[in-house]
């Protein structure tokens, strides 16, 4: 179980990843308003398919904790939010607005082939910077971001790390930093979307 987001893009699950408040729940609800599946927003399942070496993310149903703010500053690049913006601009969250969200991740039940992971951190930049990042970053991400991992047990903690270890192996990892204002958010899902588009389809 780790505490991570998730989004669907011809059927691979790319997965976000990031502390409390560094933006996972806000940037999966972009890219359902962008018309990609949502998976989860908040704690992703994984299995392991062992015999290809691969893992699988398990839907959730969405938490609604995502601000209105950076939402209202895409109306300019996406013009069909703007009637949400007049209809809603008191409320705190979105998630009201897009209820279709729990009926994709409802509609979405077996479990999808994860192609990528994200690691969120803050950016000065509008334009996104996509990066691979070490195996040493990632390890200490997943730590923080899994449930139920403790070093009480030597045994048990061993093999939880090297359950990580095999999602590292089998899974690419990469930094994700972005300015978090909220301007560049329609720009971060299109570039994204060419990056997930290269994973998909390498040269």
């Amino acid at each position: 179980m780790l505490h991570a987001a998730a989004i669907m893009s011809d059927g691979r699950a790319f997965l976000i990843l990031g502390e409390s408040g560094a933006g996972k729940s806000t940037l999966t609800t972009a890219f359902a308003l962008a018309s990609f599946r949502f998976l989860s927003d908040d704690v992703v399942r994984l299995t392991r398919d062992e015999g290809r070496h691969r893992w699988l993310a398990h839907p959730s149903i969405p938490v609604p904790r995502v601000r209105l703010a950076p939402f209202e500053k895409m109306s300019k690049e996406w013009p069909h939010l703007g009637e949400i913006f007049r209809l809603h601009r008191r409320q705190l969250n979105v998630r009201a607005r897009v209820p279709s969200l729990a009926a994709q991740a409802s509609a979405t039940p077996m479990p999808i082939p994860v192609a990528a992971a994200y690691v969120l951190r803050s950016g000065d930049s509008l334009a996104p910077k996509i990066v691979p990042i070490s195996i040493a970053d990632a390890l200490v991400i997943l730590g923080r971001s899994t449930y139920f991992l403790s070093a009480d047990d030597p045994e048990q903690w061993a093999s939880q790390l090297r359950t990580l270890t095999d999602l590292l192996v089998d899974v690419p990892h990469y930094a994700l930093s972005y300015s978090h204002a909220g301007e560049g958010l329609a720009s971060v899902v299109r570039d994204l979307d060419t990056h997930f588009s290269r994973i998909r389809h390498p040269a």
